[in-house]
């Protein structure tokens, strides 16, 4: 009597990719510039900004500017040209 065993060995691999929405928009901000509760933080891209408002209940655009300075607004903000900040939605 002769046995032979088969061994099959499968591997999977899963990759998952993040997509930022480019829907910023370049030389606006927000005003009132910080809605109820959110002060000016330091954040090192425009990207990292978006995340912190989509972050925070409530937030309903965000402002960025070169230096890093990063501020969130609510619903209530209006739209504003003429900055060298751009601004966008949290997501």
């Amino acid at each position: 009597t002769t046995t032979t065993t088969t061994t099959t060995t499968t591997t999977t691999t899963t990759t998952t990719t993040t997509t930022i929405p480019v829907c910023f928009k370049k030389a606006t901000r927000w005003e009132p510039i910080n809605m109820a509760g959110q002060d000016r933080t330091v954040e090192p891209e425009t990207e990292q900004c978006m995340q912190r408002c989509a972050s925070v209940q409530g937030c309903a655009h965000f402002s960025w500017w070169p230096d890093g300075g990063c501020h969130l607004q609510d619903g209530s903000a209006a739209i504003s040209s003429g900055s060298d900040a751009t601004s966008g939605p949290p997501t």
